[in-house]
């Protein structure tokens, strides 16, 4: 879709999403392929820290790609919270995570959000993460 670096304000090398592949008005699939050279990587697999950030820039991702489609300009976000995080397993470099992003609510600035982490068919990681935007 976009170029990713157009749509987050995060910058090589602490980029943890590659695509949007999929988006609508209160989801969006993003994928992510775990390079060698991630800095949160733990014994060649994305530590939890990693698996984390990786979620939450797929969170900015959806929001980046909705106001760069409507002129607006990209706005920083911060997580604000973590409602719960579930990490099956860590991912080890070269597989490819897509992640899905689902609003739960949005009030103001404020979005609650679920977010499912699959290797291929298998889920991974199974995160409630609240963002806030500046």
């Amino acid at each position: 879709m976009n170029n990713i670096l157009d749509i987050i304000p995060q910058r090589p090398p602490f980029v943890f999403v590659n695509e949007v592949v999929a988006i609508n008005g209160t989801s969006a699939i993003v994928s992510y392929r775990v390079a060698a050279d991630c800095p949160l990587l733990s014994n060649s697999r994305l530590s939890i820290a990693g698996v984390l950030e990786h979620v939450a820039q797929s969170c900015a991702a959806r929001i980046g790609y909705l106001q760069s489609q409507t002129n607006q300009p990209i706005r920083i976000g911060y997580i604000g919270g973590v409602k719960s995080i579930e990490v099956l397993r860590n991912p080890q470099v070269g597989e490819l995570l897509t992640t899905e992003v689902k609003l739960i609510e949005e009030v103001f600035d404020i979005s609650l959000l679920s977010c499912t982490t699959r290797v291929e068919d298998e889920v991974i990681a199974q995160t409630t993460i609240k963002l806030a935007l500046v």
